[in-house]
């Protein structure tokens, strides 16, 4: 099927829309929470191919509670995103390389961020995430090399199930504060290696497992 405002091909799965491509050419787009009555939930892998060179701000619908490996990898003029209010799940690679990124806010519903899904986002400055507190899985924000804050979610010791996994942080050489809630437990190896301009980070009560080099060649 295709929408006939917004151009969007889709399928019908199990009484979801499910959005297989994109035809507008716009570059600030707003993708609907339904298409033909049915909800979006979900945006198949190269959706948005053809707008790689070109979109600059893009609205997920709040139904999609994945994004897809590689949606927007080397979308290099993608300048904001607003991800789906009932997202849980960010796989690997999904932003990887959004040069002109600078902000990201976490739902509340995020519960893990998957393998160097913001790699090399080099003009990232700022993680918001009031109260999310996902597991952040291996080289997930390596090399964000204007990334200066990080201030995750509140959480409990009794929730301690947080995980920052190795490399996660690495190379964010602009890093200089960490602020960290009651929910983390491990830190992996190398998670904020060579952050090299590292002022303060605040560790939980409830981190039980802080693995080698984890902060290797911050020198602040």
């Amino acid at each position: 099927k295709t929408d006939s405002k917004t151009g969007a091909e889709y399928l019908i799965t199990n009484g979801f829309a499910v959005i297989t491509k994109w035809n507008s050419k716009d570059t600030d787009i707003v993708v609907p929470d339904e298409l033909g009555g049915y909800p979006v939930a979900d945006i198949n892998d190269y959706a948005f191919s053809d707008l790689r060179y070109t979109l600059k701000s893009i609205q997920l619908p709040s139904g999609v509670k994945m994004i897809r490996s590689n949606l927007f990898q080397n979308f290099n003029q993608l300048e904001s995103v607003t991800l789906p209010a009932n997202c849980e799940t960010i796989n690997a690679n999904a932003f990887e390389g959004c040069g002109a990124l600078k902000e990201i806010t976490l739902p509340d519903s995020l519960k893990v961020i998957n393998n160097a899904a913001f790699q090399s986002c080099y003009r990232l400055k700022t993680i918001k995430a009031e109260h999310a507190r996902p597991v952040i899985l291996q080289s997930a924000f390596r090399y964000c090399t204007s990334l200066e804050t990080i201030a995750l979610g509140d959480g409990s010791v009794s929730d301690s199930t947080g995980i920052i996994d190795s490399n996660a942080f690495y190379g964010c050489t602009s890093l200089k504060n960490v602020q960290l809630p009651s929910c983390f437990a491990q830190i992996g190896n190398n998670a904020f290696g060579n952050c090299t301009s590292l002022e303060k980070i605040d560790l939980p009560d409830s981190l039980r497992e802080l693995c080698s080099n984890a902060f290797s060649n911050c020198y602040e």
